[in-house]
This record gives C-alpha cells, structure tokens and sequence, in this order.
C-alpha cells in the first residue's frame, strides 16, 4: 500500500487516471515512456470488463477495469504485456520469476485539505510469493510514477 497527498482537487487527479492523453504522460517509472495508451473508462456505465492496453518502449502491460467509482475508486488488473498487447510473464523483460501473470490494483480518492489536494491510496495485490527484491522494485517503480503524476496534475491545476 502506497499513500500519497497530491497538490490537486480531487477531479483533476481522477481524471491524469482515467485519461489516456493524461496517464500518458506519467504512467510508469522515471525512464518509463508509454508513447502509446490506449484505454476506456465510461464512468456512468457498468465498466466491468472495459479493457485497457498500455504499450511502451521498454516495457508495456494490459488490465481490465473490475470496478469504477467516479471520483471515488479505481480496480483493475495489471499484467506485462509484449508490444501487441498480449500477456506475457514478467521473465520476458528480465523481471522475477516469482512475478504473477495478473495482478490487482486498487487505487481509492480522497478530498485533503478542504478539497484542494486529494489523498490517493493505491493497493497492489496478488503479491504473495514476491521476494523482498520483488516488493522493493515494485515501490520504487510506483513512487516514481507517482512522482510524474504529481507533476502531471501541478500543471493541470
């Protein structure tokens, strides 16, 4: 689990998330770029299943939307993928053996401060038999992908 207060009302950050043109630009550590996304999210239907396909330089992933609360909450799937889209294990980019195929991401919003900055908790699960290297690596990626998105919504707000 990962915490962070954001400089932004809560609907600037919601929308960097839901967003392709905004994810973008952050998704992803540091030396990460995902010239490419591709996604949907339709926030007044049921999104269950609405799938959505990250492809990138060095690295890409695939997910499926689980569960959209506007505003609120943000549930999905995480999985590597090649650069077509496909799954694929984490052992096909020299990442851990012990790498699942499918992972969970919950990712919840929260107005700070009198609605001018948003708290967002993001919970990574099915983590279970990831090492402590595989635990440090996966903080580090987010904190720095958190980092561009707290940059991301400074120049949106």
């Amino acid at each position: 689990m990962i915490t962070r207060v954001l400089d932004a009302p809560r609907g600037v950050v919601w929308r960097s998330w839901t967003s392709a043109q905004h994810l973008k630009r952050w998704w992803g550590p540091k030396d990460f770029t995902a010239p490419k996304y591709e996604m949907a999210v339709h926030p007044e239907e049921d999104t269950s299943g609405v799938c959505s396909r990250l492809t990138a330089r060095n690295s890409g992933s695939e997910g499926e939307f689980r569960e959209v609360v506007p505003l609120k909450k943000l549930v999905m799937t995480d999985s590597f993928a090649d650069n077509k889209g496909n799954a694929v294990p984490a052992s096909f980019y020299g990442i851990g053996y012990t790498w699942p195929m499918k992972m969970l991401i919950s990712v919840s919003f929260y107005d700070f401060d009198g609605r001018r900055k948003t708290r967002v908790i993001l919970r990574h699960s099915g983590l279970k038999n990831f090492t402590s290297k595989d635990i440090s690596e996966l903080k580090q990626g987010w904190t720095e992908s958190l980092d561009k998105l707290e940059n991301e919504v400074k120049c949106e707000y």
